[in-house]
């Protein structure tokens, strides 16, 4: 019996139930840091004395008050380390030749529970950049209410004074051109508005096809640094080594949102400092940091930086940080930018390196 328990990758701990340890197998004796008595007379509050309340606890509860536990989930303290392990028991008195029995069944779950709390921390993170870019919709929909109303204001009160013009019969032809030029600057303001907003709705179809990332990625850098030469800024980035790196992506639409976020980042950097770029490929996701110095955001503006309408310098529509955001979201990816002391703003980037696709 004792060879059988030995074989197990599972640990055991058998106690009898007068609380005297009588065995603990190798796994066990690896996973608690706790050898097997041998002689059957070591208490078990005694050997389990440094392993943790929680532990105890549960330990007691047991043998004292006879509950039989199920995958019970616990901190156990090894030493200066603490495990996440899966607890379950039984009393039995018909396995084993030392009469009634408690047989302890011990998992580590320490790496599958830190992969959990890093997944749920990850989808929470996710959760709240949905709400921000909900939060940031709604904004640019009244910005966009906002600059559709000024032409269509002006367009009406231009028309009514030519209407007003041509009812007294006394036309001046240079008053009316100058009249139907605001009219149809107003209207080519309107249009290319409305243009934009087309270009950042028509993203919703995206198309996962399997890339090579790392050579993806490599382009993308030489274009930035040949950009970032022609304004005047070095561009500091480590040398992607991995030759192959096969990620799930929609390779048109995530080129255009990081040509996009590299070309705003570029335009915002100021010369005197690099603009720093790292790319890492873990199993599970692509991460992608952008930092640079910069003296044209204020802490005010960074709240609206993927908004095209208020980002106070420079005074442009431009959707293309907006663009970017939706296309990463889309992959399933966040976006979030900060500005710390000193004018440095940090980027950070991630989508996973599978589909995230419903059912």
């Amino acid at each position: 019996m004792k060879k059988f328990f030995n074989s197990l990758s599972e640990g055991i701990v058998i106690i009898h139930e007068e609380g005297d340890v009588l065995f603990i197998n190798r796994a066990g004796s690896v996973l608690t840091g706790i050898r097997s008595p041998g002689n059957g007379t070591a208490g078990s509050r005694e050997l389990f004395k440094n392993a943790g309340s929680e532990f105890l606890s549960l330990l007691d509860n047991v043998l004292a008050k006879g509950k039989k536990v199920s995958d019970r989930e616990i901190l156990y303290r090894r030493g200066k380390k603490e495990l996440r392990i899966s607890i379950s028991s039984l009393k039995t008195a018909e396995l084993t030749a030392w009469g009634p029995v408690h047989v302890i069944l011990i998992r580590d779950i320490t790496e599958v529970w830190r992969l959990h709390c890093k997944e749920r921390a990850l989808l929470n993170q996710l959760r709240k950049n949905y709400l921000y870019h909900i939060e940031s919709l709604r904004e640019i929909a009244d910005s966009v209410a906002h600059e559709v109303r000024n032409p269509i204001s002006s367009i009406g009160g231009y028309a009514e004074l030519l209407i007003k013009k041509c009812e007294e019969g006394n036309h001046n032809n240079s008053e009316l051109k100058k009249y139907l030029t605001y009219i149809r600057d107003d209207a080519d303001k309107l249009d290319r508005l409305v243009t934009l907003v087309e270009n950042y709705s028509d993203i919703s179809d995206v198309i996962f096809t399997k890339e090579n990332a790392a050579s993806f990625f490599r382009r993308l850098l030489r274009d930035a640094r040949a950009e970032a030469a022609g304004n005047g800024i070095t561009v500091q980035a480590p040398e992607i080594r991995s030759p192959r790196y096969m990620a799930y992506i929609d390779r048109g639409r995530m080129e255009t949102a990081f040509r996009d976020i590299f070309h705003k980042s570029i335009h915002l950097a100021s010369p005197d400092r690099p603009l720093c770029i790292d790319i890492r490929f873990t199993p599970y996701e692509i991460q992608v940091l952008v930092e640079f110095n910069t003296e044209k955001i204020t802490r005010d503006d960074i709240h609206f930086i993927f908004n095209p309408f208020t980002l106070t310098s420079p005074r442009e529509h431009s959707f293309n940080l907006a663009i970017a955001q939706r296309i990463l979201i889309l992959h399933g990816g966040m976006i979030s930018m900060s500005l710390h002391d000193r004018g440095l703003i940090r980027g950070r980037i991630s989508f996973p390196r599978e589909k995230r696709l419903r059912g």
